[in-house]
């Protein structure tokens, strides 16, 4: 499935505007991060679309953005997605080379993906899958936003063999809440709502898709955002589907 198609199905879950929260001024800054803890609490996974996390500006392009493979039921399988470039790049050798922005990024992985040689069950039509039979699958990552897109949606996996998912937000913009600033709310945010959610959609596309948090768990959890190597969700997945990380 592709973002737009996410995209348009959301906006039939559209729901009332949620009530001002803010409530009356507080007395100092605790009290308004307090009020604006509130809010976040009250718009968390309601507004999943609204609230998916951006590549930083900064951060350097993917070495792809689209990959293909075949998965054998009877063969593992191990595929990966990288940043592009060379974190030592510009450090010696070449006194002219210059690091570049986001250099820190360079070659760390973005997106992997295990799939264990039990793991193919069922194609998305209910139709087992044999042993030795193959199954193209494709992932797709958009440019700009944290959303990977896994097809054929819907192929579904041995229950006792699933696939690891694995992805990064190393490279995220830091400003979670788009206020225009970091701060104490945007750290509450990834300590408590950031999630990984996948997305399945049902074979009537007016029912909307069906949200929910994978079954994922934040290398990053209490830890500050300057420790950025453990920024990532990692889940096991029990069929192909779209996937975001937001809040």
């Amino acid at each position: 499935m592709g973002k737009k198609k996410l995209l348009v199905a959301l906006g039939l879950l559209a729901t009332a505007a949620c009530a001002d929260l803010a409530g009356p001024p507080g007395d100092g800054p605790h009290d308004e991060f307090a009020a604006a803890f509130a809010r976040v609490d009250s718009r968390a996974g309601a507004t999943v679309g609204d609230h998916i996390l951006e590549q930083a500006p900064t951060a350097p392009p993917l070495e792809t953005y689209e990959l293909s493979f075949w998965a054998v039921r009877g063969q593992a399988r191990y595929v990966l997605i990288r940043y592009q470039g060379d974190k030592n790049a510009g450090q010696g050798g070449d006194p002219a080379s210059e690091p570049q922005a986001g250099s820190d990024l360079a070659g760390e992985v973005f997106l992997s993906l295990y799939i264990p040689r039990k793991a193919l069950s069922r194609y998305p039509n209910g139709e087992r899958i044999a042993w030795g039979e193959r199954v193209r699958i494709t992932i797709s990552v958009d440019p700009t936003d944290l959303y990977v897109s896994l097809e054929p949606s819907g192929l579904v996996f041995n229950r006792r063999a699933r696939p690891w998912l694995y992805v990064s937000y190393n490279g995220a913009n830091l400003d979670y809440d788009g206020d225009g600033d970091v701060d104490r709310v945007d750290r509450y945010i990834e300590d408590n709502h950031l999630r990984l959610w996948s997305f399945d959609y049902p074979s009537s596309a007016s029912a909307g898709p069906d949200m929910r948090a994978s079954a994922a768990e934040s290398a990053s959890s209490g830890k500050s955002k300057s420790e950025k190597k453990g920024k990532s969700f990692i889940g096991k997945l029990g069929k192909l589907s779209d996937h975001v990380v937001s809040w």
